[in-house]
C-alpha cells in the first residue's frame, strides 16, 4: 500500500524524481541559467504589469508564482512560464 501511494506521489510532486539525481555541476549550470532568465524576466514583467496599469509588483507575482509552482509540480524539462507576449495579448 505504502509503494502505491508513494508511486501517486512522485507522479504529483516530480521534483521528488529529479532532485536526487542532480549534481554539483549542473547544479552551478542550472544556477547561471536561473540568473540569466531572472535579469531578462524581471523587467519584462515589470513593464506588462505597467502596459496592463497595474503595480509593478503584480508584474512579479506573475514571474515568480508560475515559475515556483511549475518547478515543483512540472514535467517537461523546457517550458517558457510567465508574463509572455501571447499571456499579455489576453489581458
Amino acid at each position: 500500500m505504502a509503494e502505491v501511494v508513494w508511486k501517486v506521489v512522485r507522479r504529483h510532486l516530480s521534483f521528488l524524481d529529479w532532485m536526487p539525481r542532480v549534481r554539483p555541476n549542473t547544479l552551478k549550470s542550472d544556477i547561471i541559467a536561473g540568473i540569466t532568465v531572472g535579469v531578462m524576466v524581471i523587467p519584462q514583467s515589470m513593464s506588462y504589469a505597467s502596459i496592463a496599469g497595474l503595480d509593478y509588483v503584480y508584474g512579479m507575482y506573475s514571474a515568480f508564482v508560475p515559475t515556483l509552482v511549475y518547478a515543483l509540480l512540472g514535467n517537461s524539462r523546457q517550458l517558457a512560464v510567465g508574463p509572455v507576449a501571447m499571456v499579455s495579448l489576453l489581458i
